[in-house]
């Protein structure tokens, strides 16, 4: 048992004592500029020995957190969204013993920490078979290739418009991430932002919805969709990048083009 205000020995102090021992002082010596036991310095200088752990032992081993890891990450995948997995729910499907926050601190040294699911576009297995078909067929295409067989890449964007300079300020601070600040000043004027999906703010115009056909590295159309994207929005949008191929490719009478997978517009019965 250490004596009452004994602290242990620095990275700094070891460096020291292996510096003064590989220039010829001893053990004993070395004690003394230290002021640490002489038996201290002789294991570590003379018999080489390994610093002997200190405090607690680890509630949970290297073996236990990978498989809690494991295991975590198998209960969200089969949840798939539909329910919040718990470390309680965790702890109770492992049989572990250790307590919640020790299982928290383990997952968080591996980096892992509660967030916020992210959005995107739920595949069917029948997308995903077709997606990796497209990407087997496709994947080696050279640029130029793309550039001279795709006659159009068509997309829609829907853009607000900010008419003056007070509601283009506003937008301008949805796109500012942070400020450096003290503590305290969070709240201050010029270190808050408009909450994105919060109240609604009418700009005072509608915003535009465009449809862009892009081939042959150039805008081949821009199409203002008036009213609410639907398959006859789609066969309007067509009729428009047709004259736009027409033009960009005279005398041709096919064209391919690349869409994305819209079930309101273009795979619907109309567009298509």
């Amino acid at each position: 048992m250490p004596a009452a205000g004994w602290v242990k020995m620095t990275e700094k102090e070891r460096a020291l004592a292996q510096r003064w021992y590989d220039e010829g002082k001893s053990p004993s010596t070395i004690a003394e500029l230290l002021d640490r036991d002489t038996s201290t310095l002789t294991r570590l200088l003379c018999k080489q020995e390994a610093a002997k752990k200190q405090g607690r032992p680890s509630a949970l081993t290297k073996a236990q957190v990978d498989y809690l890891e494991r295991k975590l990450d198998q209960m969200i995948v089969k949840a798939d969204g539909q329910k919040m997995i718990t470390v309680e729910a965790l702890q109770k499907a492992t049989k572990t013993k250790a307590g919640t926050q020790t299982i928290l601190k383990a997952l968080h040294e591996r980096d892992i920490y509660f967030r916020k699911l992210r959005e995107k576009p739920v595949l069917t297995p029948a997308d995903v078979k077709a997606r990796k078909a497209f990407a087997s067929t496709y994947r080696h295409k050279s640029r130029a290739w793309w550039l001279q067989h795709v006659h159009a890449f068509i997309d829609g964007k829907y853009f607000q418009v900010y008419l003056t300079g007070a509601e283009r300020a506003r937008a301008a601070k949805h796109s500012t991430f942070g400020a450096y600040r003290r503590p305290g000043k969070g709240l201050c004027a010029g270190y808050v932002k408009p909450k994105k999906g919060g109240l609604k703010h009418y700009t005072g115009v509608k915003g535009v919805l465009l449809q862009v056909g892009i081939g042959g590295g150039k805008v081949v159309t821009v199409h203002e969709v008036t009213g609410r994207w639907s398959g006859q929005a789609a066969v309007t949008f067509y009729e428009a990048l047709g004259r736009g191929l027409a033009k960009a490719w005279p005398g041709k009478r096919r064209y391919t083009i690349l869409e994305d997978n819209d079930p309101t517009g273009y795979k619907s019965a109309k567009g298509t």
